[in-house]
């Protein structure tokens, strides 16, 4: 299966028809330590031939610790239909736990985003993330997202 579908992304033709700017605004329930928190967050992305940019999320609940994602993000962008894209990102960032700890996470993040007009895009995606040092912070958290995306030239 994993194959095929490296195959199948290969095969279609990386979108960059002109370089821009775009900032994105999402929100997403995620699963940390087996509990749901939401997290609400920014991200901000060049689109050229790579995709490269930054995003920085915050999580509350009452009873726990607020965490923050900050991260540097790459990945690629695939055009599925003439108004419809699929974009592949990588993350590395600091999750920071307030008051406890800190540590490095890796994470991936594929979406599927509907370009609404020039400017104005809107999708949907999945987060995982995995904290690469051994601190006493959630190792691993998941979810899904809705984003709001609009593009600058």
């Amino acid at each position: 299966m994993g194959c095929a579908l490296a195959l199948l992304l290969l095969s279609i033709q990386s979108s960059a028809p002109h370089e821009t700017w775009e900032v994105s605004a999402y929100g997403r329930p995620i699963v940390m330590g087996g509990t749901v928190r939401p997290v609400t967050g920014l991200r901000a992305l060049y689109r050229g031939s790579v995709l490269v940019g930054a995003e920085i999320d915050y999580s509350t609940k009452r009873g726990e610790a607020d965490q923050l994602h900050a991260a540097g993000t790459c990945g690629f962008s695939f055009d599925l239909a003439e108004r419809v894209r699929l974009d592949l990102l990588g993350e590395m960032g600091l999750h920071m736990v307030f008051g406890t700890a800190n540590a490095l996470f890796l994470g991936a993040q594929p979406s599927v985003e509907f370009l609404l007009s020039d400017r104005l895009a809107l999708g949907v995606g999945l987060s995982a993330r995995f904290d690469v040092l051994d601190a006493q912070v959630d190792r691993l958290s998941w979810g899904g997202n809705l984003h709001a995306s609009v593009r600058f030239r």
